[in-house]
C-alpha cells in the first residue's frame, strides 16, 4: 500500500511462489493503482502531478517498469 495527502492506495497482495518482476509489477501494481487509486484519490482531477517514491527493488526499478511509468507520464524517485 502506498500513502499521499490524498489517503492510502490499495493493497496488494503478492501471491505465494511469485516474483516481481517488471510485468508483474506493471500488470499488478501499476494499472491497478492507474485505474483504481488516481481516480479515488484525486476525482476530477486524474492528470494531477503526482511523484511516486520507490525503492530499489528489481520488480520497482525495472526498465519495463521505469518505461511504463514514463509512458503513463507517472514521475518516479528511485533511490540512486
Amino acid at each position: 500500500a502506498g500513502v499521499s495527502t490524498h489517503g492510502k492506495t490499495q493493497l496488494h497482495f503478492v501471491e505465494h511462489g511469485s516474483t516481481i518482476t517488471s510485468r508483474y509489477c506493471i500488470e499488478h501494481i501499476i494499472e491497478p493503482f492507474i485505474k483504481y487509486d488516481i481516480p479515488r484519490l484525486f476525482p476530477g482531477d486524474t492528470q494531477k502531478k503526482m511523484i511516486l517514491h520507490q525503492d530499489s527493488a528489481p520488480g520497482h526499478a525495472g526498465k519495463g517498469t521505469l518505461s511504463c511509468m514514463k509512458e503513463k507520464k507517472i514521475q518516479v524517485i528511485t533511490p540512486t
